[in-house]
């Protein structure tokens, strides 16, 4: 059961027509060296309308009939070959199919009735009338050969095993889209936008398919339906072009089911989403009856008068139909003209009235030619199938290999199949590559309309390229010209969001490394200026100065991370910019971790063994081991491949893509070394709470647990979100990492060296108001206990942080944990 487009079915009528003609399913063709022919052409719609292309398509197959039984070679030169095949088309008549009406069936009934079984059918080139004539065939094994039908389907040999098509299937149309599109070098980031009709849904099917094979990239589809419901906004053309402008594609492959209905409403929200704008590329096919090219001229300017301006310099993809074989200067049409009108006229299956064309002596047919310039597209065609049905009788019975006429609709079929003749559209054969009814890919021959400003409210349609099937090879006529008025084509795309670092938070990122800096080389300079008062000697300077190292390191980590290839760096200079920054990072960090385990180590070790001098080197190997251990697994992370710089694409459809350093895999390494990196921590952490008993000239316990809390505190809260906006915004990582590190310099200096230099001034303060004279500058060779005793005598009010020591007597400390102990450091 087959619907046709209204939602009706004919199973009662196909059911009996199917018994009726199962007498004849199995007869012999050619017994008396003729074969009947069918032409099956559209001659009206509803009943009404005069439909120009049908009498033209009529014209056109009794052209080729006369051609094929008179062997005349003027146009297919094969058919010159034939004269010892003694078989001809004998009893010709012509049914009206309409354009989507089942009446084509009762037609066909009615005639079949008057003339008897029927050996093949020439026509339609309607989808519904298709269908319903192909079954038809079937039953009677008759085969049938289309002009065209916008159904893929018919091309099922399972479902329609007697059907071929002459013209160019969905199949072949898509292909010569994709070929068109690498020839113009617009082979990625395509938006298709495809009216959803049952054809152009098998179009869009197929042309996805075919663009996948041919290496198109980044492809998208957006189906619309024009019925003028824009409530419904899932469906609707402003919906689908919206989908479109968010992908950025700028190349848009256009399906329409009617094009003069469907460009109003694209050019409606086109022109309000200023897509007219000769920023995209569009790219038409379909949509247009069989027409001339100064009809689909003509076509094009009224969908330009509905205000479709985005139409103004795209293409329309269209098949050549080189109709000039088939010109009015034809010797049957030019000398006899008037005896092939009356031909046409007896075979008039219309019964309706004609209008303004009815006369007593005029015909319709006679009206349209005599008012014609030249024949309409696609009655080459129309020419062709009706060529191809009596090659295929004549290489039938050659392949029997006897002088018999007779042939079964089987061999009849599989002759036309085997054809292989220049006709008025080109090449024909069947089934290479396609499928077995399709004709062969390679033999369409395409063009490429271009539709040129003209004037204030038209175009011009020209022909700018056109493909040869027989070499591929494109021929350029003239350059195709653009919406701007040149022969530059549009961007492929929208820029992609490369999500670059922007200048601002890189100023305000460079701005915070700048602060730490200086704060660092101002506590860098204090220690230098006051290395020998008694306050700094017992930090002991040369650790200070290592912390200043570590924290200047660290703080230099956000200037390494404040690149990409916005600022002009290459791909080799990322690389290396990325190995740098773990280098700085991890050396910084370990550094200063380091200087203060070592630190608080020798005052434990001082008050453990209860000594006032320790070596200096005696508590560094530690550290030097552990920087050590970390220097030697950078060295082999720079030595390896799989890290530095990557660009990640975010979203395939639009291209966004974020630069970021990446581990690769050094992930082992890496975790190792960040792993090593809370070993000093740790360290340092126990060694302050060992040491919280000790003065705080000496250890500075308290201050040293801030500080770790501090950077732990930061860890868990910040490392998480750089984590998560790792992948999602280049700014907001930036700044959360700038944060994270600059915290630690900051912290560093403001809760190790700051309370020392508050000491001090506090220290001169007092001096200031009178006390014992000064003698805070001491010579290289003083202990701390006389720096302590200087101390004391200075201030008063440090009693507190500084309780009072006598000589070098111990004395208990108040709670749990160690003593307090006056060490000296020479």
């Amino acid at each position: 059961m087959f619907p046709t487009q209204n939602g009706r079915a004919l199973p009662l009528l196909l059911s009996c027509f199917l018994l009726l003609l199962t007498y004849v399913t199995g007869r012999i063709r050619g017994q008396d060296g003729t074969f009947s022919l069918l032409i099956a052409v559209p001659l009206s719609k509803n009943n009404q309308t005069v439909l120009d292309p049908g009498w033209f398509h009529m014209a056109a197959a009794l052209l080729a009939v006369d051609h094929f039984n008179t062997r005349n070679d003027s146009i297919v030169r094969e058919l010159g070959e034939l004269q010892e095949c003694g078989i001809q088309f004998g009893n010709v008549v012509a049914v009206d199919t309409g354009t989507n009406s089942h009446q084509a069936m009762e037609y066909v009934v009615e005639q079949l009735q008057e003339m008897g079984p029927v050996d093949s059918i020439a026509g339609p080139y309607n989808e519904i009338p298709a269908l319903e004539l192909s079954v038809m065939a079937t039953g009677m094994k008759a085969p049938i050969v289309a002009h065209r039908a916008f159904d893929s389907n018919l091309l099922d040999p399972q479902r329609h095993p007697y059907y071929s098509q002459v013209s160019a299937d969905f199949y072949s149309e898509m292909q010569f889209i994709s070929n068109y599109l690498r020839y113009i070098e617009r082979d990625n980031y395509i938006a298709i936008l495809y009216s959803s009709t049952p054809g152009e849904v098998q179009k869009v099917d197929i042309l996805q398919t075919v663009l996948e094979v041919d290496g198109f990239d980044q492809v998208r589809i957006f189906g619309y339906k024009a019925d003028g419901n824009e409530r419904k906004a899932d469906r609707s053309v402003r919906n689908a072009l919206e989908g479109i402008i968010e992908t950025g594609y700028r190349t848009i492959i256009l399906l329409p089911s009617q094009l003069e209905m469907d460009t109003p409403i694209i050019g409606k929200h086109a022109m309000d989403l200023e897509m007219d704008q000769g920023g995209h590329f569009w790219l038409m096919s379909g949509g247009v009856a069989e027409l001339t090219s100064m009809e689909i001229h003509d076509y094009i300017r009224r969908s330009f008068d509905l205000n479709a301006t985005f139409l103004k310099g795209s293409a329309y993809a269209y098949t050549v139909d080189d109709t000039q074989h088939l010109d009015f200067s034809d010797t049957v049409l030019q000398h006899q003209r008037r005896p092939f009108f009356d031909r046409v006229q007896r075979l008039n299956p219309v019964s309706i009235d004609f209008g303004e064309n009815a006369s007593s002596d005029a015909f319709p047919i006679q009206k349209i030619v005599q008012s014609s310039n030249s024949w309409m597209r696609g009655t080459s065609f129309m020419f062709d199938a009706v060529i191809s049905i009596g090659m295929g009788a004549c290489k039938a019975l050659a392949q029997r290999g006897t002088n018999e006429t007779t042939m079964t609709g089987e061999m009849h079929l599989k002759g036309i199949r085997s054809v292989r003749f220049h006709g008025a559209s080109g090449d024909i054969n069947f089934g290479q590559p396609g499928k077995p009814g399709s004709r062969g890919a390679n033999t369409v021959p395409f063009a490429i309309a271009n539709l040129i400003p003209h004037g204030n409210n038209g175009s011009l349609f020209v022909n700018t390229e056109s493909w040869d099937p027989r070499s591929s090879d494109w021929i350029q006529n003239t350059p195709f010209v653009y919406a701007d008025g040149t022969t530059n084509p549009p961007k492929l795309r929208d820029d992609p969001d490369m999500n670059y670092l922007s200048p601002s938070f890189r100023a305000a990122g460079l701005a915070l490394m700048s602060v730490a800096l200086v704060f660092v080389f101002s506590c860098a300079l204090w220690v230098f200026v006051h290395r020998h008062h008694s306050v700094v000697i017992a930090a002991q300077p040369s650790l200070l100065y290592a912390l200043c190292l570590g924290s200047t390191m660290m703080a230099l980590a956000i200037l390494m991370y404040s690149y990409d290839e916005s600022y002009g760096w290459t791909q080799e200079m990322l690389d290396r910019m990325c190995t740098a920054n773990i280098w700085i990072d991890s050396l910084g960090h370990m550094i200063a971790f380091s200087a203060l385990f070592t630190k608080l180590w020798r005052v434990n070790r001082c008050m453990r063994y209860n000594t006032s001098q320790v070596n200096f080197w005696r508590v560094m190997w530690p550290s030097v081991l552990l920087i050590g251990t970390v220097i030697i697994l950078l060295s082999i992370l720079t030595a390896g491949d799989g890290h530095g710089w990557e660009r990640s694409t975010l979203d395939e459809t639009t291209g966004d893509s974020i630069g970021r350093c990446v581990i690769g895999d050094a992930s082992f390494l890496i975790a190792v070394i960040y792993i090593l990196h809370f070993i000093p921590a740790i360290m340092a952490g126990v060694m302050a709470w060992k040491t919280s008993g000790v003065d705080d000239l000496y250890s500075e316990s308290k201050w040293v647990l801030a500080f770790i809390l501090v950077q732990i505190q930061v860890l868990v809260v910040a490392a998480p979100v750089v984590a998560l906006l790792n992948d999602v915004s280049t700014d907001a990582r930036f700044f959360c990492y700038t944060l994270l590190i600059w915290t630690f310099p900051m912290s560093t200096m403001g809760l190790i060296l700051v309370p020392k230099i508050v000491m001090v001034q506090r220290m001169k303060r007092n001096s200031n108001k009178g006390g014992p004279p000064s003698n805070n500058q001491l010579e290289s060779g003083d202990t701390v206990e006389g720096a302590r005793e200087s101390a004391e005598a200075e201030s008063n009010n440090v009693r507190d942080s500084t309780r009072s020591l006598e000589g070098s007597q111990e004395k208990p400390r108040s709670g749990r944990g160690p003593r307090i102990q006056v060490v000296t450091f020479d």
